[in-house]
C-alpha cells in the first residue's frame, strides 16, 4: 500500500510539472479554443493547494457543473485564478498578522450562470481593499502591499486577460 501511494504521488507530481511546463510557455501563436472554466479553476488550485493548506486556509468550491464553455486560452485564465488566489492568501495572512487574530481564514470560489453571464467569484475574509484603492488596483505597478511584497502587476494582467476573453473584473471594497 505504501508503494502504491508513493507511485500515485509520483504520477500526481509528474502531471503537475507537465501542466506547469505548458502553463509557463510563452504562447504567442496560441489559437483560441473552447475550454472548461471549472477545469481551469481546478488546474490553478492544484498549483496552489499545498500553500493554502500549509497556511491553514480553508478553501470552499461551489462550481456549477452545467456551465457553457468559453473560447480563449485556458492557461492565461489559470493565471488569473492564480493571481486572485495569491492576493486572497496575502490579504488573509496580512489581516492575521496585523490583528493577531485567531480566526478561520477562508477563500470561496464560485462559478455559476446569471442572466446569460458566466460568473466566477473569488471571495476571502482577509484584509480587503479600501474603497479609495478600488479604482487604482488594476493599474500597472499600483500596489497596496508593503515594499518588496508586490509588483502591482497581478490585477492589471488579470484585468487584461479577462478583457481579452470578453469579460470584466469587478472588485468590492472591504466592508468592515
Amino acid at each position: 500500500r505504501k508503494t502504491d501511494k508513493i507511485f500515485e504521488n509520483i504520477i500526481r507530481i509528474r502531471n503537475i510539472i507537465d501542466h506547469i511546463r505548458a502553463f509557463s510557455r510563452d504562447q504567442p501563436d496560441y489559437i483560441a479554443a473552447r475550454f472548461d472554466i471549472n477545469l481551469s479553476i481546478n488546474n490553478a488550485l492544484n498549483m496552489m493547494a499545498e500553500q493554502l493548506k500549509h497556511h491553514s486556509i480553508k478553501l470552499t468550491l461551489h462550481l456549477d457543473e452545467n456551465l457553457t464553455f468559453i473560447v480563449g486560452n485556458t492557461y492565461t485564465f489559470e493565471q488569473v485564478i492564480l493571481n486572485l488566489l495569491s492576493n486572497s492568501k496575502d490579504a488573509l495572512l496580512e489581516r492575521k498578522s496585523q490583528e493577531s487574530l485567531d480566526y478561520d481564514m477562508s477563500i470561496k470560489i464560485n462559478s455559476f450562470m446569471e442572466n446569460e453571464y458566466l460568473i466566477i467569484e473569488v471571495v476571502d475574509n482577509g484584509k480587503g481593499i479600501k474603497k479609495e484603492d478600488i479604482e487604482n488596483v488594476i493599474l500597472p505597478f499600483y500596489t497596496t502591499k508593503d515594499p518588496g511584497n508586490g509588483t502591482g502587476l497581478g490585477l492589471s494582467i488579470s484585468y487584461r486577460i479577462i478583457k481579452e476573453l470578453g469579460g470584466t473584473i469587478e472588485l468590492e471594497p472591504n466592508t468592515s
